[in-house]
């Protein structure tokens, strides 16, 4: 009974819809929808009402003529999506990521908006060809295993930023980076970039205990544009400037109110590799990052504002 219940459900949902127009800030794409995850439809709703990171979207619409973004943390390929649909202004746009739900998310909707961005499945790190060991929520129930969602484990293979740009023959004028605190990884990997004139502006979302990142970016020319601090993390748009333009002056954007629970003690928030930044409005499983070799990394899944405690802790 069990059996054909599940196949009379599946045959049911293909003619349910599944996608969806989102349009924000100039920007356009067809967004997948799954029906057995409320966290993606929850997000796509704050998108579409222009609820969901207001600066990230602002400086998306922004990219200028031959842009070329790497988009490392894509999730299901939101950002990817919408940013690549500038084609009047031929932007080139490659996303990264190595969480396997939002990966099949991400190439449906790579395919939904006729693949006009890459995906590339990897855990974007300080070196090229390590197996990087994952450990993530797989947002499906089963008691047997987890009270809420059982976690599941697997490696995936580490990629370095100029190894692939090297690769491709692609130099980046704008990085955005949001891997759950694993960014000092990606920044060492992208050295030759970070050296690179061509790139000007790296939107990041830093965990407040990664604040070295100010002074590794400034010491390569680079300045703080705008930050929106967020209890656990801010989000930071740094631009290259020149000696003759001086650094770029730092606006700081008031704090969105966040009501839906309480801070978590700081003992309570998980170690470096143990799914810390739970301070988000993101997709099912909370993002990646690639940890160091033979560490393995944890994910939490986030709660629409405010914090969602580690794995281990979750009721």
């Amino acid at each position: 009974m069990q059996l054909k219940l599940s196949h009379l459900a599946g045959r049911l949902s293909r003619h349910l819809p599944k996608h969806r127009m989102i349009r924000r800030n100039g920007l356009a794409a067809r967004l997948f929808v799954p029906w057995g995850c409320h966290y993606v439809a929850s997000d796509l709703q704050e998108l579409e009402q222009g609820r969901r990171e207001p600066e990230l979207y602002q400086w998306l619409s922004g990219l200028p003529q031959s842009a070329v973004l790497f988009d490392v943390g894509t999730s299901y390929g939101q950002e990817a999506a919408l940013a690549s649909s500038l084609q009047d202004r031929e932007v080139t746009v490659v996303g990264f990521d190595c969480g396997l739900l939002h990966a099949h998310f991400c190439a449906l909707n790579k395919r939904l908006n006729n693949d006009r961005f890459e995906f590339v499945f990897a855990a974007v790190g300080e070196t090229s060809g390590m197996p990087v060991p994952i450990t993530c929520n797989s947002d499906t129930h089963l008691p047997h295993l987890h009270r809420k969602n059982a976690p599941y484990s697997y490696e995936v293979p580490s990629l370095a930023l100029d190894d692939y740009a090297a690769s491709r023959g692609l130099v980046p004028t704008h990085l955005k980076i949001d891997v759950d605190g694993a960014e000092f990884g990606v920044l060492k990997g992208a050295e030759k970039i970070l050296g690179n004139a061509a790139l000007t502006d790296i939107f990041i979302e830093i965990d407040h205990e990664n604040d070295g990142i100010f002074g590794f970016l400034e010491a390569r020319g680079f300045s703080v544009s705008w930050r929106h601090d967020k209890p656990q993390n801010a989000d930071v748009l740094f631009t290259r400037w020149s000696a003759t333009a001086g650094p770029t002056k730092i606006v700081r954007p008031a704090p969105r109110p966040c009501t839906s629970r309480p801070a978590l003690p700081r003992q309570d928030r998980g170690s470096a590799f143990q799914g810390r930044n739970p301070a988000r409005s993101q997709a099912c499983h909370g993002r990646y990052a690639a940890a160091p070799p033979g560490s393995a990394r944890r994910f939490r899944r986030p709660s629409r504002c405010g914090f969602s405690p580690p794995l281990q802790n979750r009721k």
